[in-house]
């Protein structure tokens, strides 16, 4: 945060307080590093795949795929392998931490997500490549030939590209390309530029483009409430930033939380979406459900503007690997 003259400051309940120029801040940047990677494939036969289901396949077939290659067909599986901390799968795709139970999970949350195309056509094919977008998080950012060498190896398509994104979405580094990696490596982003931009006003639009659920105080959310959504927020960024960097992001936890409390809702449009899906894993077929439309909210506090941000990016809720709780931000 050049030029911004951060400092730490205490109020009276002495609860750290961050200064980033513009406002007192409830809470530091993350520590947490994200890397954006493009995979285009191109299906060698029609393929149809429907908006709503493109990530539970995407995180399917990678699944599938990295236990064949890195597993043991033997291995009773990674709850009880005991060669996980050497298990590509293990690590990665059921990753487990003592962490986890500070936040009421006993897995770390997985650090990755897809983030598919969300066009209504449902067809790919050798001529409509389909274009995907991969998000790592923290350590497992070094991990991204995983990830390649798995998609290389999908039956029915071919791996055309790999490329590194900046902020922008425009290409930064060429990972993989005429059927080899290059020598590059993925550009690593921080959430300092999201953090530092000037406090929006008091009014936000959020469109919520692939269903949202949102558990509060055990309770599912049928419309996407702000205190929920910031408390959501709040502990993801904790539990990655934990989990996956190895370090406490320095926050008032329990005034970001309080902070949305305000917080006027409209639902503009949209509701509450469900779908099937199958799941090959357990052979059983359970509903996928979120919120899914536009809500406008009044009265948003500045300092929550950086979070709402950095949401963006990392999504919230439930299901968020297979592209769930993916929203865009907007001021009013």
């Amino acid at each position: 945060m050049s030029g911004l003259g951060s400092r730490r400051t205490w109020d009276a309940g002495a609860r750290p307080r961050i200064s980033f120029g513009f406002s007192i801040m409830l809470y530091s940047i993350p520590p947490l590093r994200m890397a954006r990677l493009r995979f285009e494939l191109r299906p060698r036969t029609t393929l149809n795949l429907a908006p709503e289901s493109r990530g539970e396949v995407l995180y399917g077939a990678f699944g599938t795929i990295l236990r064949r290659v890195a597993c043991d067909p033997a291995c009773p599986g990674a709850g009880s392998c005991t060669h996980r901390q050497d298990c590509a799968y293990a690590q990665i795709f059921e990753p487990a931490s003592p962490a986890g139970a500070r936040f009421g999970a006993n897995d770390a949350r997985k650090a990755f997500l897809f983030r598919p195309p969300l066009d209504a056509d449902p067809l790919y094919g050798p001529h409509r490549p389909f274009i995907f977008e991969l998000r790592l998080f923290g350590e497992a950012i070094h991990a991204w030939s995983v990830f390649v060498d798995t998609f290389r190896r999908l039956d029915g398509s071919s791996l055309v590209s790999v490329l590194s994104l900046d902020w922008k979405g425009t290409s930064a580094h060429i990972l993989f390309q005429d059927g080899q990696p290059t020598d590059a490596q993925p550009q690593i982003l921080s959430f300092d530029s999201l953090m530092s931009q000037p406090a929006n006003g008091g009014r936000a639009r959020i469109q919520f483009d692939t269903p949202m659920l949102l558990k509060d105080r055990g309770a599912v959310q049928r419309e996407p409430a702000l205190p929920a959504l910031v408390r959501r927020l709040r502990d993801r960024i904790s539990m990655l930033s934990l989990m996956w960097e190895g370090k406490e992001w320095q926050a008032d936890y329990r005034a970001i939380g309080e902070l949305a409390g305000d917080a006027v809702m409209n639902v503009e449009s949209g509701g509450w979406s469900v779908h099937g899906r199958h799941s090959t894993r357990t052979r059983r077929t359970m509903p996928v459900e979120g919120f899914c439309g536009t809500v406008s909210y009044d009265r948003v506090h500045p300092e929550l503007w950086p979070l709402l941000r950095i949401g963006q990016e990392i999504h919230a809720g439930q299901h968020v690997v297979w592209g769930n709780g993916r929203y865009r931000l907007f001021e009013l």
